[in-house]
This record gives structure tokens, C-alpha cells and sequence, in this order.
């Protein structure tokens, strides 16, 4: 299936195959006369009667097979796997992204698009800024991971990567999409290499642009968040989708659904990102909102917190940083630093920029008796 937006809408699409040689043979004159159309609000599945039956597919034999068809169409050029996409009007398309090496073999660039129509075998190139609107997969996920990798891998230079590792990243294992302005985007968290239970930000990618932003939200990975998750309704054995991050009421959580064995959606579970052992779970997304509303603490409790926190005895510390580790506390990420000979612990969630402090960083900030800061100012 393939994920694209159908006028502002999320879908995901098929076109029916041949089940074998003989069902080929037997059709091959008539076509495929339908695709599956997956809601991935509803989850609603329908069967779209095409005006015009499909004439090439992958399931197709010989020269109508897509492959072989651009291969005799475009024998010189690099393509991969092509995609499944309709347009707005429902018309059936395979869209082929075309590469160019770059930097001699060492790694392939998309240069441009070739697209099939499904039902007349006609092909068309585009290049990357003439793509038509409605087209939603021109950056294959593998591709866009691995550039992700590599530059949070080799942002601070090919030695670092190889022995200090300081700021080195990298994406964690699952992704999802996200359908945003009628375009589809790849959602992926982005933890440090030490691979700890916490990740430092995650990635939006346009997958028709490949425009790129990173949100520095720190939070437990999504993999113990669907560990979580799971282990919310034990007793049921669903198993968690990959979640999405979100923002409700100023806190990052993650979404996610739980399936049964048959993969049906049965549930839907909330993870608080900062502390994933706090787990809503409802029938619906409705009611973990509902939810999530009736248990925010009230403004008062709030203040009556901070009040706590401002009864400690605090002192005002400042001075380079002279060694730097880290460790995951009760799935928090704590980072130690020495200063002036003393030890200082400082938690994730203080500030954002703590996973980039070097050696001889200027910090300050207020301190209780046992060390740990907090309030903390870093010069970069």
C-alpha cells in the first residue's frame, strides 16, 4: 500500500493483482478494473471502479509489466521500485523516481520523475521542480533515513564520528507519515548514539520536496513508549503501532494504536513522551482526549509544586565544563559534568541544548545540596 493525500485527504492505495499465470492469461485483454482505497481516519476500505481498466502493473506480464515497460522507454536511466499513486480525479499512475550518482558511485541523488499511466502505458518525465502538486512520493523513506544518518553522523567532522562522538545522532528504527497541506510527511524520532530509552528531537520530512525541519522535544524513544503502551492493556495482547509525537496542553505525547492478532484497531493509547510510564488509553482518539483533560492538574497544584522546589536551598554556580557523561534514569536522560573539580547532574528536560555540550562549555546556573541543577544557562 502506499500513503498518499487525495484532494487534502490520507489514504493508502493498491491496485488488485493477479493471483497467478493462469488468471493473467485468462484477464490480460480486459485489465484490472479496480484499486483498494484504505481511510486512515475511518479506516474505511472501498473498491474504486476505474472508468478505464489498468494495462500495466506490476503484476502485469512481459512488456506490461512496469518495470520492463520504463526499462524499454528509458533503457540508460536509474529508477527503483516504482509507486502506486491516483490523482485527484481517482486516475491510476505508477510514479518512478529517477537518481543520478553523485559524488562519483558513492551514493544516488533523485534527479527527476517518470510517470506511468497505469491504463495506456504512456510516460511522461519531469523534473524536480516541474513535479505536479498532487504527486506525494517522490523521496523514498530508505533514502531520506540514510541522509538523515549521515548528517547527524559527519555534522562535526569524519574524525569525531570515528572517535569523540560528541553531538553525533542518529534516527531511531521505526518512522511513520504524517499527512500535512495535502502533502505526506515522514515523521522520525532522533536519539544520540549511545542508543539510550530518550530521544533529542525528531525530524519532518516532505517527501515530495524533501524539505526538511528538526524539533529538539526530548522524550522517551518510541520504542518504550509502545513497550508501554502494550503493557497498558496486558491482558488484551495488542500489539502498538508506531506512534506519532503530538502536543497537548504544552507537553509532547505519543499517539499510537493498538491492534489485536487479526489486525484489527481496538484501542488507542496516549503516552506521556516525558515519563512513558504514564499511560491514557480510550476506544477512541475522542475520549483519550477527554481524557487527558479531566486529569491536567489544576493551576493551583502547580503552584503549590513550584513553591516546593523554591523552599531548597540553592547556590549560584559558573565555570567550564571539564568532563561530560551521561546516563538514563528511570528512562530520563541525566547528563554529569565536572566543574571546578566537583560533580553537577543536570536532567534532559532543563534544556534542549544539553546533549550538544562540548568540554570547556561556559555553564551556569543554581544548584541544591546535592548537585543537580536547577535552573542552567549554557554559552555555546
Amino acid at each position: 500500500y502506499t500513503q498518499i493525500n487525495i484532494n487534502n485527504h490520507p489514504y493508502r492505495v493498491t491496485p488488485l493483482e493477479y493471483s497467478g499465470f493462469m488468471q493473467w492469461f485468462n484477464n490480460r485483454k480486459q485489465g484490472i478494473p479496480n484499486y483498494l482505497k484504505v481511510d486512515m481516519v475511518s479506516g474505511e476500505v472501498t473498491l474504486e471502479d476505474l472508468a478505464e481498466n489498468m494495462k500495466y502493473s506490476h503484476s502485469e506480464r512481459f512488456s506490461r509489466n512496469v518495470k520492463r515497460h520504463l526499462r524499454r522507454q528509458y533503457p540508460t536511466t536509474i529508477f527503483r521500485s516504482p509507486s502506486f499513486e491516483v490523482d485527484d480525479e481517482g486516475h491510476p499512475y505508477y510514479v518512478a523516481t529517477t537518481y543520478k550518482n553523485k559524488f562519483i558511485f558513492a551514493q544516488q541523488e533523485p534527479s527527476g520523475v517518470i510517470l506511468l499511466d497505469a491504463v495506456n502505458g504512456e510516460t511522461q518525465f519531469y523534473d524536480l521542480g516541474e513535479i505536479p502538486t498532487w504527486m506525494d512520493r517522490i523521496y523514498s523513506a530508505e533514502l531520506i533515513l540514510e541522509q538523515l544518518n549521515y548528517y547527524g553522523k559527519y555534522t562535526n567532522g569524519f574524525w569525531n564520528s570515528v572517535f569523540q562522538k560528541r553531538g553525533v545522532t542518529q534516527t531511531t528504527e521505526g518512522y511513520n507519515y504524517i499527512p500535512m497541506n495535502d502533502d505526506v510527511y515522514l515523521y522520525t524520532g532522533v536519539t544520540s548514539v549511545n542508543s539510550d530509552a530518550s530521544n533529542i528531537g525528531f525530524y519532518l520530512v516532505n517527501l515530495r520536496t524533501k524539505e526538511a525541519e528538526f524539533y529538539p522535544v526530548t522524550s522517551a524513544d518510541e520504542f518504550s513508549a509502545m513497550a508501554s503502551a502494550e503493557g497498558s492493556l496486558q491482558q488484551m495482547r495488542y500489539t502498538s503501532t508506531f506512534p506519532l509525537l503530538i502536543n497537548l496542553n504544552d507537553r509532547p505525547y505519543y499517539i499510537s494504536s493498538l491492534k489485536d492478532d487479526s489486525g484489527l484497531v481496538r484501542a488507542y493509547a496516549l503516552v506521556d513522551a516525558q515519563d512513558y510510564q504514564k499511560v491514557i488509553t480510550s476506544d477512541t482518539v475522542d475520549g483519550l482526549i477527554a481524557k487527558l483533560n479531566g486529569t491536567v492538574s489544576k493551576p493551583e497544584d502547580l503552584t503549590e509544586i513550584e513553591e516546593v522546589e523554591t523552599d531548597e536551598e540553592l547556590t549560584w554556580i559558573s565555570g567550564q565544563v571539564e568532563n561530560i557523561s551521561q546516563a538514563v534514569v528511570a528512562g530520563d536522560t541525566v547528563y554529569y559534568f565536572m566543574i571546578d573539580g566537583s560533580i553537577y547532574k543536570a536532567s534532559i528536560q532543563l534544556s534542549d541544548q544539553l546533549p550538544f555540550v562540548e568540554l570547556e562549555t561556559l555553564i551556569e546556573g543554581e544548584v541544591n545540596q546535592n548537585n543537580v541543577f536547577r535552573s542552567i544557562q549554557i554559552s555555546q
